[in-house]
């Protein structure tokens, strides 16, 4: 059996069949591969997803450990220059140098070394417990 188009010569029912599943084939493939390419685009912006929440957690601890340990030495200094001006005004001189050895003490130490080992910020941070200085 065969087809006939006018001007155009007589095609064969076989070719015309075998065309037309390459060309499903061809769709069937397009399809495929447009589906796969969704499903990687989906994971993809899933993982990217994933690691910029991880991300934002870290900058949220982070921020949050600095407000705390800052907070904690404001805290820390206040009281001890309080307690530098009750012994200046009694005249205890022992307790004016201790005071003074305590403040430089806190003053020279790094406030960022207390972030190093998060393990034990993130237990304060569960924790109710203040932080001693």
């Amino acid at each position: 059996m065969s087809v006939q188009f006018p001007g155009v010569s007589t095609v064969a029912a076989a070719d015309t069949f075998r065309a037309f599943t390459m060309i499903v084939d061809w769709v069937s493939k397009w399809v495929s591969q447009e589906q796969e390419t969704k499903r990687t685009i989906a994971s993809v912006n899933a993982q990217r997803d994933v690691i910029i929440s991880g991300i934002e957690a870290q900058r949220d601890f982070l921020l949050r450990s600095l407000d705390v340990v800052f907070d904690e030495r404001r805290t820390a200094f206040r009281d001890l220059f309080a307690r530098l001006d009750v012994a200046m005004s009694d005249g205890n001189d022992r307790a004016v140098a201790d005071l003074l050895s305590a403040i430089t003490a806190l003053a020279t130490k790094n406030p960022f070394s207390e972030l190093r080992d998060h393990r034990i910020v993130i237990e304060q941070f569960r924790s109710e417990k203040v932080w001693e200085v």
